[in-house]
């Protein structure tokens, strides 16, 4: 095994002197790459871990890697790994860490690595100025005790920012909540998010959502916490801070205590259970214990028993709203066809929680009592009379020798051979996983199904179609793959795959929109800029180009914001040989 990576050109195990430093500057992305190499015997697949060390960079310089695993598929030479670093503000350029690759679990607790690289770490000059320049200011809107909001609303702050030297910058912060008196499920709890400024932006709105519960605890209250780096905020060193008061809601306590609830389903233990691929209907009764109608808010998940992910869309935790009269509400959970045969019916739970304080009590401790309802739903395996054991062989029309051209369709073909019995019906997954070529080569697959029906004989295929695209640059052949999964938890996790092909792509001709110089104006500019709820058209060049051509537009925010300041735009346009320009005003202001 070798790593390289960002300040190494070449390393192998045993390497220790820096060798020809090309640094990342913070903030970048260090790129190491792994490369094996054959020694003896056949091409096999191999997982191998991960791990960050320190050098002279620490922990505050990058996002360290603990035990990591990274697979290799039998015929993969070389991957690459990326590690994000941290920006500072700080002068301290050369700093560098290392990645160290084991080639067991063992190895990795005993220390023992089998190679290395590392990574150099330039200053960000600019990232320094944008610290130096600006100091911050935060204000909230109840931040004080007389100001305390009701539980169940929201707390805005509202952050500024003050250039003290230099000139206008982007600068990007980081916020935290930090507890006082409150308690873990009083709000929804920040950790170091990222708040950005354009460079003419002085101010940002930032929400803290409060939580309701039963418990009368008076004015509670905690602080959000600003820094001017993520380096900062990583060593708990705030630059400033304000308060968020919180107080009881007598009125949402009511809601909780008025009502109990209940869950049944169609997938009952008494009823019996659905078959995989069927959905799963739960009901939600509500009753009213004492007090007057008043609209209540409760909290569902799904939690596996037998049952896991694979077999059903698990939910997360999930709001949901009674109105003041109404009583029922039905919640519908969609179950997964799979090629594995289990022994007996399957269940998972559909839990209730009457306030978002017990969920996260419950999230926090596990402590069950926190739920106030549930009820278990089952699973059965189809009838399979006599059905024969099922394998799988996927291959594609674009092989080494015989690679698609950018730009044209690969045709991907499933083929699903009985063995021992009658074909039944069987479901099994589908990803594209990027290889030289990656999602911007093509048109990426995640957990697509491959269904077979009883009337798919010992042979059958099935083809999915992989569309992709044409980038215009002169590149030398590149690959991807596509993985097999028997089940749909194995594909939305990338792991486990039973089988894979390689897809090849080779370049093609370059669009004519590469070689085409386009303009683009507006009837808007900042001397006469459109009212707003009016529209604002767009005029696209082509510079008497002769050629036909294909481009795609798009909007992006500045200091108007999209779907508060205007409509959104996304679109593919195709000019026609000798079209000059094309119009559209597709672009409403608010």
């Amino acid at each position: 095994m070798a790593v390289s990576g960002g300040g190494i050109t070449t390393v192998t195990s045993g390497d220790t002197d820096r060798i020809a430093p090309n640094p990342v500057t913070e903030g970048e992305q260090a790129k190491f790459t792994i490369t094996r190499t054959k020694v003896s015997g056949d091409n096999v697949a191999a997982k191998v871990y991960l791990h960050t060390s320190k050098g002279t960079a620490g922990e505050d310089d990058f996002e360290v890697i603990y035990k990591q695993a990274l697979e290799f598929k039998k015929n993969e030479l070389v991957k690459t790994v990326s590690v994000n670093t941290k920006e500072d503000g700080e002068t301290d350029d050369g700093e560098h860490f290392a990645l160290e690759l084991y080639k067991t679990e063992a190895a990795y607790d005993n220390g023992d690595y089998a190679a290395f690289g590392r990574a150099f770490i330039t200053d960000n000059v600019s990232a320094a100025n944008a610290v130096a320049n600006y100091n911050y200011a935060i204000s909230g809107t109840n931040n004080t005790e007389g100001k305390a909001v009701s539980e169940g609303s929201d707390i805005t702050f509202t952050v500024t920012r003050t250039k003290t030297s230099g000139s206008d910058l982007p600068t990007t912060v980081y916020l935290s909540t930090t507890h006082s008196t409150t308690g873990g499920n009083d709000f929804v709890s920040l950790d170091k998010q990222a708040l950005a400024f354009k460079a003419d932006e002085l101010s940002k709105t930032v929400i803290v959502k409060t939580n309701t519960d039963s418990t009368t605890e008076g004015t509670e209250y905690f602080w959000l916490d600003l820094f001017k780096t993520k380096a900062q905020a990583d060593s708990e060193d705030y630059h400033t801070f304000d308060k968020g008061y919180i107080k009881d809601n007598t009125a949402a306590a009511n809601a909780i205590s008025n009502y109990s609830y209940s869950v049944t389903t169609t997938a009952s233990a008494s009823i019996g259970a659905v078959t995989e691929g069927s959905p799963i209907e739960f009901k939600i009764t509500r009753t009213k214990e004492s007090g007057d109608d008043v609209a209540s808010t409760v909290y569902i998940r799904t939690e596996d028993s037998s049952a896991t992910s694979s077999d059903y869309k698990s939910l997360v935790p999930t709001e949901v709203t009674f109105k003041k009269d109404e009583t029922e509400k039905i919640i519908t959970v969609e179950t997964y066809a799979d090629d594995i045969t289990e022994a007996k019916a399957e269940s998972f739970y559909l839990d209730l929680f009457k306030s978002k304080s017990a969920l996260n009590t419950f999230l926090d401790t596990n402590d069950y009592s926190k739920i106030s309802a549930y009820s278990a739903a089952y699973i059965k395996d189809p009838a399979k009379a006599n059905v024969g054991t099922f394998s799988y062989l996927v291959t594609t029309d674009s092989l080494e020798g015989s690679a698609k051209t950018e730009g044209t369709d690969i045709t991907v073909t499933i083929t699903r051979n009985v063995s021992g019995g009658s074909a039944g019906e069987s479901t099994i997954y589908l990803n594209t996983t990027e290889g030289s070529a990656d999602v911007d080569d093509y048109v990426a697959q995640a957990a697509t199904p491959v269904k077979f029906t009883s009337s798919d004989g010992d042979g059958a295929k099935k083809t999915i179609t992989i569309n992709t695209r044409t980038d215009g640059l002169s590149e030398s052949k590149e690959y991807f793959y596509v993985d097999l999964f028997n089940t749909i938890a194995k594909a939305q996790a990338g792991d486990d795959y039973f089988d894979f092909a390689e897809l090849y792509l080779a370049n093609g001709a370059a669009p004519s929109s590469v070689s085409t110089t386009y303009t683009i104006t507006n009837n808007s500019g900042s001397s006469n800029p459109r009212d707003e709820g009016g529209s604002i058209t767009f005029t696209i060049s082509d510079g008497n180009s002769t050629s036909a051509s294909k481009i795609y537009v798009a909007t992006t925010n500045a200091t108007a914001v999209a779907g508060k300041d205007y409509n959104q735009h996304r679109c593919c346009l195709r000019s026609l040989q000798d079209n000059l320009c094309r119009r559209f005003s597709e672009v409403h202001l608010h």
